[in-house]
């Protein structure tokens, strides 16, 4: 067995025999579970569909910003199968490729092949047991795409879900897309952050406020709301502070614990920092000048005052063309560092009209976090 080999087996068998530590400490919280997004039911539906013998959505991705939750996701689908569906520990494989990465190059196919060869005596299209590939920061593999592809392809025994920083929306293989279920994880609105902080959920509020921005329906709204307001007031944990601190801190799972706010706040300009200067950079073609220019983009958006703002305004602020500012627009929304809301109506009135640019509630300059809309001329 060549040095490689062993690294990486021995990377594996640790991370199994620490997880029941691991699960303890990040999935209990004074003495209670911690509650689950709602991208977990899908996690979870899947698994039990494949134990059942569907194996159709057996190849999970689930890109997001840093912070989001992807990581705890992965550990409640670790301790969903291990705790109860009753999985044997050997087949499941938790992976970090950001971990992994520091002692070897990370290759999902390689190290499932390795793993296979050396636990079971077998190979990909032998398999005859169900194993569960769970992999975090899967952007760590430049080719995770294919590498989840041949997995896919090569045996109906593998269930895999992948999770990576935003990252994993920007380049991935066309084949590999076919075959994927993609579900973005993105901040939590606030009837997911008073899930996860307060155990409350008013899932009837939010249907119907679409009811009554489409079709003018206000009584329903008008009835949850006053509801939501009743229970949160006779909900001695709720803090009166929480929308204000929520609007201001985002929907970052984290929100839901006590924290330092000027450390949340660092925490979040830094994970800005590495998705533009990590995540970003990994793309083709992808210039150290628009790094940047992403950066000032962010910051001259972080600065300015809700309101009116053309595309030819930040080509000339940042002496660029304003093909390349739109191109990394393009970019920082893949990201999930802002995103646009079009004009609502026909296809014509989208072209027509400004897009609504919203930065992702964070201020660069003042390491202070807020919502902005901008309305961008392009």
């Amino acid at each position: 067995m060549d040095d490689k080999t062993q690294l990486i087996l021995n990377f594996i068998n640790e991370s199994s025999s620490n997880m029941p530590y691991v699960l303890k400490d990040k999935l209990i919280r004074e003495g209670k579970k911690l509650k689950y997004r709602f991208e977990f039911e899908e996690i979870k539906n899947s698994i039990d569909e494949f134990i059942e013998g569907n194996e159709l959505n057996r190849f999970i991705v689930l890109p997001g910003i840093r912070g989001v939750g992807k990581t705890t996701l992965l550990y409640q689908a670790y301790y969903y199968l291990l705790n109860e569906k009753h999985i044997l520990p050997d087949q499941i494989i938790y992976l970090s490729c950001d971990d992994l990465n520091n002692i070897v190059d990370c290759n999902i196919r390689e190290i499932v092949d390795i793993y296979l060869n050396n636990q079971f005596n077998t190979q990909l299209r032998l398999l005859d047991k169900e194993i569960f590939l769970l992999i975090d920061e899967s952007q760590y593999d430049k080719n995770w795409s294919m590498s989840g592809k041949i997995i896919y392809d090569s045996s109906e025994k593998i269930f895999m879900v992948f999770t990576g920083s935003s990252a994993l929306n920007l380049e991935y293989d066309a084949d590999a897309a076919r075959r994927m279920f993609k579900r973005v994880v993105t901040p939590l609105n606030y009837n997911e952050h008073l899930k996860l902080k307060y155990d409350y959920s008013n899932i009837n509020l939010g249907n119907s406020l679409v009811s009554l921005i489409l079709n003018g329906e206000e009584q329903n709204a008008i009835k949850y709301e006053n509801e939501m307001n009743r229970d949160l007031i006779n909900n001695i944990k709720y803090n009166f502070n929480d929308w204000d601190e929520y609007l201001k801190y985002g929907g970052f799972p984290i929100l839901a614990r006590k924290i330092n706010f000027r450390r949340l706040s660092t925490n979040i300009v830094d994970m800005i920092e590495k998705v533009v200067n990590t995540d970003m950079v990994a793309i083709k073609n992808f210039t150290f000048e628009n790094q940047t220019n992403s950066n000032r983009i962010l910051r001259y958006l972080a600065l300015q005052n809700a309101g009116n703002l053309s595309q030819n305004n930040l080509a000339k602020y940042l002496k660029t063309s304003q093909a390349n500012v739109k191109n990394i627009l393009d970019i920082l929304e893949k990201t999930h560092l802002i995103f646009s809301i079009e004009a609502y109506g026909t296809s014509s009135k989208r072209m027509k009209k400004p897009k609504n640019i919203i930065l992702q509630q964070v201020a660069l300059e003042m390491h202070y976090p807020k919502t902005l809309e901008i309305q961008l001329m392009i």
